[in-house]
């Protein structure tokens, strides 16, 4: 597993340490897209198979990765992208000031396109 600890100001970095994962250090917070490129790149470096993103706000649940990559080890896939708009429960705990902002992201990230992603 690896984590990138984006500039926090909890033990985020050293908890996930003592759990056994790669921990990338940021100073200080560079922001989500940045987060993402040092991922990817560590993934590059360690010559990873499949790379899974999840947000440490707790709004995705982790239960769901096996479910999300056995496409992936099946060969069908080489990417998946999970969806909390997929079922009306997944947003239940999100405010609707963010369902709003996160639909209003995903439709502009999906443009004209008729086979676009549900959440951006």
């Amino acid at each position: 597993m690896v984590v990138c600890d984006d500039g926090s100001t909890d033990l985020t970095g050293e908890i996930a340490e003592q759990l056994g994962a790669v921990v990338i250090h940021h100073e200080r917070n560079l922001g989500y897209g940045t987060a993402l490129q040092s991922l990817f790149k560590r993934a590059h470096e360690l010559k990873a198979d499949v790379l899974v993103t999840l947000d440490a706000d707790g709004q995705h649940d982790p239960s769901e990765i096996p479910r999300l990559v056995k496409p992936i080890e099946d060969g069908v896939a080489e990417v998946v992208l999970g969806s909390r708009f997929m079922d009306k429960h997944g947003t239940a705990d999100m405010p609707m000031y963010r369902q709003f902002g996160v639909k209003v992201i995903t439709k502009l990230a999906n443009g004209s396109g008729k086979n676009g992603v549900s959440d951006a």
